[in-house]
């Protein structure tokens, strides 16, 4: 036993040294189940300090407190031997850990900080209220998930007097699709805004754009819209994104919801990809709902989904609402069944509903 804990111990300084340092914690680990075995007390304390020392020096993010916790336990043992030495040196490994833990406090704090900041300035890119359209009633609503977000939406003044509407989801986290989200809403108005363009045109330029511009291999998936008041018809694209929702009330009151499927595949991966539009006549009381993958995938405590017929049955439920309580009545179906579990992905909901 005396001989294997000397050869893993080998095993563990040679990983170590090569910067290897999961394998180097595990053989260190194995070490120290065999000397409580052998009941090796100082050796074993011995273990843990080297232990903690690997730890700081993998720096990972709860490395910290693991190695505080094995120095503590080492300081403990060493003091009940009675050891000289030992109990100093693990002594200035805590005031290490002290400064940083610290060090890691500021740090933190100030990205903190700084998210918060970055989600202030995006919030100022969001609609702050809806276009009053003649006819229609429109309600929309973005709840980031954390700081930033990769999901947007958009409402665009045409100049042919149609109204642009977008609504996307960046397939990643974080700051980095705060950047991307950021770029590609500045892109949407863009091309939407020039003349004569159709929403094939509009997706075809952002999507050629966004893989000229950035390397980073992220993509997004989007649905862009022109709502025509006159003809009361909304032309679209669904880029990759979950299908919208039109709900229409029948002859017999029956509400059913007719899916905007996709015509085409997501954005930002493929530069030779296509799209197709599809128009679709709006009707009175007809209500449009676009959303994204947050609703869907909201989760509750037990880890269950939200699901596509729990939205059919809140929409179904808000029908006959004005498009504001429409849209509440959906959030508070999604807050009913999440409860306390957090929120794991931004929500997105436009609301377009023909009076």
């Amino acid at each position: 036993m005396q001989d294997r804990v000397q050869i893993t111990l080998a095993q563990a300084r040679l990983a170590a040294a090569n910067e290897h340092f999961e394998d180097a914690l595990e053989y260190l680990a194995a070490s120290a189940q065999m000397l409580e075995k052998m009941e090796g007390r100082w050796w074993r304390a011995r273990i843990w300090l080297e232990m903690a020392v690997t730890y700081l020096k993998r720096n990972e993010p709860e490395d910290v407190d693991q190695a505080q916790n094995l120095l503590r336990e080492a300081l403990s043992e060493f003091k009940e031997l009675g050891v000289a030495y030992y109990p100093d040196l693990v002594i200035e490994k805590l005031r290490q850990v002290k400064r940083i833990s610290r060090a890691q406090a500021i740090a933190h704090r100030k990205v903190t900080q700084e998210l918060a900041e970055a989600g202030r300035v995006q919030n100022s890119f969001f609609p702050t209220h809806s276009p009053e359209i003649p006819g229609y009633q429109i309600s929309g609503i973005l709840l980031p998930a954390h700081e930033t977000s990769g999901d947007f939406y958009d409402f665009i003044p045409l100049k042919d007097g149609s109204s642009g509407m977008v609504i996307a989801d960046v397939g990643d986290k974080g700051a980095g699709a705060a950047l991307y989200m950021a770029i590609s809403r500045t892109l949407f108005r863009t091309y939407a805004g020039e003349n004569q363009r159709s929403p094939v045109d509009v997706i075809t330029e952002v999507n050629r754009r966004i893989l000229s511009d950035t390397q980073q291999g992220i993509f997004l998936t989007a649905v862009y819209g022109e709502l025509d008041r006159e003809g009361a018809t909304f032309q679209y694209v669904n880029a990759g994104h979950n299908p919208p929702c039109l709900l229409r009330q029948g002859k017999d009151n029956t509400l059913s919801c007719q899916n905007l499927e996709k015509t085409g595949t997501l954005m930002g991966i493929f530069k030779e990809a296509t799209w197709e539009a599809q128009t679709l006549a709006l009707q009175s009381r007809d209500v449009l709902i676009l959303y994204t993958d947050g609703i869907t995938e909201a989760q509750n405590e037990d880890g269950e989904f939200y699901g596509f017929e729990r939205l059919l049955e809140a929409m179904q439920s808000g029908f006959g609402q004005n498009a504001e309580a429409f849209r509440n009545t959906i959030l508070e179906s999604i807050q009913a069944f999440t409860g306390t579990a957090p929120r794991l992905d931004d929500i997105t909901l436009i609301v377009i509903m023909k009076e």
